[in-house]
């Protein structure tokens, strides 16, 4: 979750190469990761979604596959704005279907924490010269 923040400043910054880095490298990585542990236990883990995932869009609902697409978009500063929201909402609702599994646990503070300053320097205008 805390990479999410790098993200954010870099796009704030203007640094859109670091921020999609960021996007893609880290944040994908872990979201995917997630999705496909939901997939796995939906399905008891009994089913695979492939290399690199090619399968996943196929045991996700409408709404995730939709959502997941739309964070490919990283063609512009607004379309990675809402890419980076759109993977915090889907990372934060897959791990707290996961939470109810045996054994995990999701500290929604920390979630709610790090969504709040995101939003906070999405907010920020642009002649602003901190964060904090």
């Amino acid at each position: 979750m805390w990479v999410t923040v790098y993200a954010a400043q870099g796009l704030w910054r203007k640094e859109i190469l670091y921020a999609i880095d960021h996007l893609e490298r880290h944040l994908r990585g872990e979201l995917l990761k997630m999705m496909k542990w939901q997939v796995g236990f939906r399905n008891q883990f009994k089913v695979s979604t492939g290399k690199s995932q090619k399968h996943l869009l196929l045991y996700l609902t409408e709404r995730q596959g939709t959502d997941l697409m739309m964070t490919y978009d990283l063609s512009g500063y607004d379309q990675c704005w809402k890419a980076l929201f759109m993977m915090v909402r889907l990372f934060g609702e897959t791990a707290r279907d996961l939470a109810f599994k045996p054994g995990y646990a999701f500290v929604s503070e920390e979630e709610e924490k790090v969504t709040r300053h995101v939003k906070h320097i999405s907010e920020l205008p642009d002649d602003e010269t901190e964060i904090y």
